[in-house]
């Protein structure tokens, strides 16, 4: 069997220990106070004492059958005892338990979600959003479930061990005898069992994860999926994904019959063992046939306690797991130390960009960038031109700080956003756009307000007016028919790309960030439409300093500079006439795409 480190090397972010697990839950406002704990023990203990009592009183109406009186008043107090039990067992706690851990849920979810928008985003791009995705809902649904809906059944199953025992030993104390056989044969042997399920269960929430993520992209990406005719390659990824969760069910299933049947031979043995010793011990009249009759009553309501807990054990294993993996992730944000940024530049003029000696891999992946040096003068425009593949969009997500890279430093205005920098001042100072353009739920302006909180709808209409969407304008009209108050984002009509790639502009021009880069942001925009975003992705660049990934080429023409990137390294550095008097890639580029052939 392997060990529990190597079986979560596979996890990036594998679950909460048991310490960091308390300290974290401890920290609840919904955490049990001392007084929920203390009245539940109370409860808890008189449901114990008339499931116990009740078996007692089995045993009496035996002794006394011949005496009316006393056989009727034992009968009144089992019909009693068996109504507290089942009052208690069925209404009470259920409710107690349920209602505590959905409560504990909902803030642990809260927690999860908001250290996840706390962490550095190159950290979540190593986790997944697959992954993150199954913590905040499955993982977190999971412990409820089982903590919530069987808890009582739990705490009663555990505590029916002691009083049984107990009870036992008020009748002979010969009766813990087979209690301790069967003890350390059921420690014995579930000893291994304990340890391998939570790895067993990791697996599987990985796998969900795994599948998760693929279906995401399926949804995300079906417009470049039926584009590029990849329907077929796309749906057997999420065939295969599913099958692999399956996959991990049935590989979970061996463990539990195996728990299964070693609880069902320790059950009978133990029943054997107490029906023996009963029969030896009414025989010998050291107990009555009524004590002997409540020995084995004892034992037999034990059965579903025993096999209660066997199920529990792996269901729990499980619970916890899941539990630690949304915990892991409640606790990222402080695991993880961002610089304070105390003493950075509130404000940068046109900074200049540094990089120096930068290299960046995926992991497991070959190397996108090689010991790259590249100067970006502050307050001009910079065109970043190349084939599919040549590791432009990686450098705009390094200089925007969405990925740590492998060696290297990357320097804004002086301040190096690796290592001195935290997430605050750069979202603050650097922007990126890319083609993926998310809008808000809500109306318009609540989406424009992200950008700039506060500004007055004057300035709103004047930031889209600069983006080129003119509120007397058809864009305008068509799109936008309750102007500013026209719901966008999820569960609204789904606006045109030009139009969203324009918002999204808006923002730029909000936000008025001294970093801007543009990751073929206007690429998605048709013909008709394309010098309209031209046009405002140059209003958005200028006055700043920019780099822009630039699809169409008359993009990288209006450019201060041009960069021609291929295998991650910079071939070509100039401007648009040096580079096509250079006669080289970029001509080449060039060339091809005025004839209308360019696809890259």
């Amino acid at each position: 069997m392997e060990n529990k480190k190597s079986a979560f090397a596979y996890d990036s972010l594998p679950p909460a220990g048991l310490k960091k697990s308390i300290r974290l839950l401890k920290s609840l406002e919904t955490f049990p106070t001392l007084w929920w704990w203390l009245g539940l023990s109370l409860i808890i203990f008189l449901i114990q004492i008339a499931i116990v009592s009740s078996s007692f009183f089995v045993g009496k109406l035996i002794d006394h059958i011949g005496d009316s009186g006393q056989f009727q008043f034992y009968l009144v107090m089992m019909a009693v005892t068996l109504a507290i039990d089942n009052i208690g067992r069925g209404a009470i706690l259920p409710w107690i338990f349920r209602s505590k851990f959905t409560r504990i849920a909902t803030e642990l979810r809260v927690k999860a979600l908001d250290s996840t928008l706390h962490t550095p985003v190159p950290r979540l791009y190593q986790i997944g959003t697959g992954s993150i995705i199954t913590r905040l809902t499955k993982d977190i649904d999971n412990a409820v479930l089982t903590l919530g809906d069987s808890g009582e059944r739990l705490v009663v199953t555990l505590l029916a061990f002691p009083f049984t025992l107990v009870s036992l030993c008020i009748i002979s104390p010969f009766y813990i005898l087979p209690f301790f056989l069967f003890g350390l044969a059921v420690y014995i042997w579930s000893k291994n069992i304990v340890q391998f399920i939570p790895l067993v269960a990791n697996r599987m929430s990985d796998s969900e994860a795994r599948r998760n993520a693929f279906l995401l992209d399926a949804i995300r990406g079906l417009s470049t999926t039926k584009a590029m005719g990849l329907e077929e390659w796309s749906e057997k990824r999420t065939e295969k994904s599913s099958w692999q969760v399956v996959h991990q069910w049935y590989r979970s299933n061996p463990s539990f019959f195996w728990v299964i049947r070693r609880g069902y031979f320790s059950y009978f043995s133990l029943l054997m063992m107490v029906l023996g010793l009963s029969l030896l011990l009414a025989y010998l009249g050291w107990i009555s046939i009524g004590e002997a009759s409540t020995a084995v009553v004892l034992i037999v309501r034990l059965e579903i306690r025993i096999f209660m807990l066997l199920e529990f054990s792996a269901e729990l294993q499980r619970a916890f797991t899941s539990a630690g993996r949304a915990i892991a992730l409640a606790n990222l944000s402080e695991d993880i130390v961002q610089p304070d940024g105390v003493g950075l530049p509130a404000t940068l003029k046109n900074p200049d960009i540094v990089i120096k000696d930068l290299s960046f891999s995926y992991p497991s992946g070959a190397e996108v960038l090689s010991n790259l040096n590249l100067n970006l003068q502050g307050g001009t425009t910079t065109a970043l031109v190349g084939s599919s593949g040549a590791g432009k969009s990686t450098l705009a997500v390094l200089i925007a700080g969405l990925q740590y890279p492998t060696a290297g430093s990357i320097t804004v205005g002086g301040v190096n956003i690796n290592t001195e920098a935290n997430d605050a001042w750069i979202t603050s100072h650097i922007t990126l756009i890319s083609q993926e353009v998310h809008l808000f739920a809500g109306t318009l302006r609540e989406d424009l307000h992200m950008a700039l909180p506060g500004a007055s709808d004057v300035t709103l209409i004047h930031a889209l007016s600069q983006a080129g969407l003119d509120p007397n304008g058809p864009l305008w009209h068509r799109w936008l028919p309750q102007g500013l108050d026209t719901p966008v984002g999820a569960g609204s009509n789904e606006l045109a790309p030009e139009v969203v790639q324009v918002i999204s502009l808006a923002r730029v021009l909000l936000r008025n960030p001294p970093v801007l880069i543009m990751d073929e942001a206007t690429s998605e925009a048709g013909s008709e439409h394309a010098r309209l975003l031209e046009a405002a992705a140059s209003k958005a660049a200028h006055g700043r300093t920019s780099l822009v990934v630039a699809h169409r080429l008359d993009q990288a023409r209006e450019a201060d500079r041009i960069l021609v990137m291929e295998a991650g390294r910079i071939i070509e550095d100039g401007s648009h006439e040096e580079l096509i008097n250079a006669q080289g890639r970029y001509a080449e580029l060039f060339s091809r795409w005025q004839k209308g052939d360019m696809r890259h």
